[in-house]
């Protein structure tokens, strides 16, 4: 009876620690930080890191990109996180960063709500968010539309 309760708890231990894995860090080669605000006030971003992929463009297959092209995920907006899916492409990392461009311009200062976010089969990602609040004067001179 010992052994199966012992044999048990390894087994389990070994198929928890082979499910873990450590994500190397992102390779950005580029981040681009674009606003809009409208007429009516409404403050609008698209955060993009353009990223190398191991293996060339597409990936280690080397053919053409991956069906279906471009997609966001699913779900609905959140915010200041991701949208749904549990798929873990490095969002996690890419939040961080965003949250971290956010604080450091204070573009939006109370917060956002994602819009779209699309994993691009170029190794872009691209989070497109709106500002919780709206625009100040101040706010229209330091971030003319880009």
């Amino acid at each position: 009876m010992l052994n199966r309760i012992i044999f048990t708890m390894l087994s389990g231990s070994l198929l928890v620690s082979g499910c873990t894995h450590n994500r190397p860090p992102l390779d950005i080669s580029n981040e681009t930080f674009t606003t809009k605000i409208t007429d009516n006030g409404i403050k609008l971003f698209v955060y993009q890191l353009d990223m190398e992929m191991p293996g060339g463009k597409y990936g280690k297959s080397g053919g053409g990109p991956p069906s279906g092209g471009q997609g966001g995920k699913g779900g609905p907006p959140m915010h200041g996180g991701r949208g749904g899916g549990d798929q873990d492409d490095g969002d996690d990392e890419v939040n961080l960063m965003l949250a971290n461009k956010l604080k450091e311009n204070r573009f939006c200062r109370n917060g956002y709500i994602e819009l779209d976010r699309y994993h691009l089969y170029t190794g872009a990602i691209k989070i497109r968010g709106e500002c919780e609040e709206g625009a100040t004067t101040a706010d229209r001179k330091a971030f003319p539309n880009s």
